[in-house]
């Protein structure tokens, strides 16, 4: 839907529908006093938007982060995001990036949706926002500076204890199938995921003893080659594709 600016600054926040959804029942550890201190800090957000309607606006319809960024930037000031990590205090790094991953998972569901379908998905979009925004405070990675490090650890060492290797590469898996769903909605997520993918096969090359495929050797008895001579000989090349006749007379030449 489409939402108007007037002259007398109307808040864009205000025109959108007040439909209900369900809120999700799975909660992480830390994850209900995060959602709880983002929420707060979206409706300041979006209480703000009266100030910068233009900006507001692009953020409902086109649903950027980047704009999004400079409204909580011009609202609520990124010092008070820096401030506010605080509520995630004793969290491990583990809880943080499953954290991570979650309210990215619910960003990405609701710029799906699109903020400007109701203020329940573009609360949402805010909040999910700005929850990223205190994880990647707390865990020391910038928004702006792209994807999480994939490399965390010294590869050489990895490879001198193999049962350490195959635990990280099994670690890897799983975040990629986590990454995997929002792929396709995410740039951020789709670059880690190729990250990801990368480091599993850089890996998997220090495995030692890792499977290899075994050449398969097929075994025709006399009869059957003689058998199969016979009804190759019964067809015409020239019935064949022009790209299947070169194929055909260099399998005669090897059958004698």
């Amino acid at each position: 839907m489409s939402v108007n600016l007037t002259k007398n600054a109307v808040n864009p926040f205000e025109t959108l529908s007040a439909s209900v959804e369900t809120a999700s029942t799975r909660r992480l550890s830390y994850s209900a006093s995060l959602i709880a201190k983002a929420n707060d800090l979206a409706q300041k957000v979006i209480m703000g938007g009266t100030q910068h309607p233009e900006l507001a606006q692009k953020v409902i319809t086109d649903a950027n982060t980047g704009d999004l960024l400079q409204l909580i930037s011009e609202t609520i000031g990124v010092e008070t995001v820096k401030a506010e990590a605080s509520v995630l205090d004793g969290c491990s790094d583990d809880e943080l990036a499953k954290l991570l991953e979650s309210r990215r998972s619910d960003r990405s569901k609701a710029k799906k949706k699109g903020p400007a379908s109701s203020m329940v998905v573009c609360k949402t979009y805010i909040s999910a926002f700005i929850a990223e925004l205190l994880v990647r405070q707390k865990l020391g990675k910038d928004y702006q500076s792209g994807s999480s490090r994939v490399v965390e650890y010294d590869p050489n060492e990895l490879a001198k204890d193999q049962e350490k290797l195959v635990r990280k590469i099994k670690s890897l898996q799983s975040k990629q199938c986590r990454l995997k769903k929002l792929a396709d909605v995410d740039e951020q997520a789709q670059a880690e995921y190729q990250q990801v993918q990368e480091e599993i096969a850089r890996l998997n090359e220090l495995r030692v003893g890792k499977p290899r495929v075994a050449a398969t050797k097929v075994v025709i008895k006399a009869n059957e080659l003689t058998a199969l001579r016979e009804t190759l000989a019964s067809i015409d090349p020239a019935t064949l594709p022009e790209d299947e006749q070169q194929k055909f007379l260099n399998l005669m030449s090897k059958l004698g």
